[in-house]
């Protein structure tokens, strides 16, 4: 897929999601910046896939960079100051982060990486092995 085409099935499956009212309201040149964010995000976990192999535009890997580009829409500022909140007790008394770098895995939505999960699982499954014997 282009970039065109993978930010088109990000809006598709954006439409559908539990957030689209926080989408819709983004301009689009942000939305478009985290897409194109995500898309790299979620590629790098997957060795071996480039955006021009991604073909099903509903698939794991599409709504795993749809997932990534509205976390990032909600947390790059965060991200950005090296920590990301974690826990908040009562009224703001008392305040957890994880810093940037930690858990290999901080900076990414645990549903995108629900979704990446499946998408290495489909890949292993297209991949064939030839043994002698």
């Amino acid at each position: 897929m282009t970039g065109a085409e993978i930010a088109e099935a990000v809006n598709a499956v954006m439409a559908a999601h539990l957030d689209a009212a926080f989408w819709a309201s983004q301009e689009s040149a942000r939305t478009a910046a985290a897409v194109n964010m995500a898309t790299g995000d979620v590629l790098a976990k997957l060795p071996g896939l480039t955006a021009d192999k991604i073909t099903d535009a509903t698939g794991p890997v599409i709504c795993a960079i749809a997932e990534q580009a509205v976390y990032l829409l909600h947390n790059y500022d965060a991200q950005t100051e090296g920590k990301v909140v974690t826990s908040e007790g009562v009224e703001g008394l008392s305040v957890g982060y994880t810093l940037i770098g930690d858990a290999g895995n901080v900076g990414f939505a645990p549903r995108a990486m629900a979704f990446i999960t499946q998408a290495k699982q489909a890949l292993r499954g297209k991949k064939m092995r030839f043994n002698r014997g």
